[in-house]
């Protein structure tokens, strides 16, 4: 028996799928590993914290924290800050984004917050309204651009 997963809308053998993923150095997310699911129809208001991948599709408003990942699908409408490893996000975000490796944004995607990531990826026809702090440090930058005025004569004038 040949195992076959499901795959861009068609069906691959294993192999090439492993092989494919393998060689472009991706990692795959299956769906029916997700373990956490707010459903289509189902609204939920609170915290979330979780340790696997956390999907919704329905609405959800408050927060999510996991060391997983975290996919908005399509139908999903979401009012809450999240903090995961991976966010993938093709419905609407309204709130800000915390990920540790790659925060997507599909074309059918909204957000509207500020996303703090290492990488980003926005599709084209996606809307994104907000800030954008790439790379490796994550951590917060203050606007202490004092463009020169630090210097020891800084705000003395000269007397006329």
């Amino acid at each position: 028996m040949q195992l076959r997963y499901y795959h861009r809308k068609r069906f691959v053998n294993a192999k090439f799928y492993l092989q494919e993923v393998t060689m472009f150095k991706k990692t795959a997310q299956r769906i029916d590993k997700v373990d956490t699911v707010i459903g289509p129809g189902t609204e939920f208001e609170g915290t979330i914290k979780a340790t696997g991948i956390v999907r919704i599709d329905g609405k959800l408003a408050g927060s999510i924290e996991t060391s997983g990942d975290i996919i908005i699908g399509d139908k999903g409408e979401v009012k809450a800050d999240l903090s995961g490893n991976n966010v993938t996000i093709a419905g609407k975000l309204q709130g800000n984004v915390t990920s540790k490796e790659k925060t997507t944004i599909l074309h059918k995607g909204t957000v509207v917050g500020d996303i703090t990531t290492k990488n980003v990826v926005i599709e084209d026809g996606a809307i994104f309204r907000g800030r954008c702090i790439m790379g490796e440090n994550k951590e917060p930058q203050t606007n202490n651009h004092n463009h020169g005025n630090n210097r020891k004569d800084a705000g003395k004038t000269k007397a006329s």
